[in-house]
């Protein structure tokens, strides 16, 4: 992530994270579904590939663009789920660093711009959801979604619960922020 930081800036680097998701998720993609997956201009996408090309973690095909070695070990920790309206990002770890929790939420809004659009981040494992510093009354509407978040992030992840479905950004925010704050103790 740094990286992509270093190469792109801080915006830009986040859609890129997107892009690498979206070719995870969806497998070889080309570049004008790429675009409507993720909401970009078609210059902005070409761009995009391009320089994650360059940067060795694409490779372009005349199937489209697909994930190079290199970009399926650093996603490996990631995923992306979509439950209907809503969208749950896991990522991977032993625990989650509680008191990191609002720098996380807030970097998020930032990276976003939709400060409304997060709905919780937590840690799940072990048959245990954690939402620290989310009152219980928020968590009762949102038991089954937590639930299938939890399944979802299997032995052990950090989660964030998103409203609107297919937002392949939302994730990559989550892990930008994820890292930027400090979020994941083993990261």
């Amino acid at each position: 992530m740094a990286l992509l930081d270093r190469l792109m800036g801080r915006g830009r680097a986040v859609d890129a994270l997107a892009v690498l998701l979206a070719v995870k998720s969806e497998g070889r993609i080309g570049r004008p579904r790429l675009t409507r997956l993720l909401g970009l201009g078609d210059r902005r996408a070409r761009n995009l590939i391009n320089m994650l090309e360059r940067v060795g973690l694409i490779v372009k095909s005349r199937g489209g663009s697909g994930l190079s070695e290199c970009s399926e070990r650093l996603l490996s920790l990631a995923g992306v789920h979509f439950l209907g309206d809503f969208t749950c990002c896991t990522l991977s770890s032993r625990g989650l660093r509680g008191d990191r929790v609002v720098a996380a939420r807030d970097e998020i809004a930032i990276l976003l711009g939709e400060p409304g659009r997060l709905l919780l981040i937590g840690w799940a494992g072990g048959g245990v959801v954690e939402a620290p510093g989310a009152p219980e009354e928020a968590l009762e509407p949102l038991g089954s979604l937590l639930g299938e978040c939890a399944r979802l992030a299997g032995g052990g992840a950090a989660y964030a619960l998103f409203r609107g479905g297919g937002c392949y950004r939302c994730c990559a925010s989550f892990i930008q922020a994820a890292l930027a704050s400090s979020l994941l103790p083993d990261l």
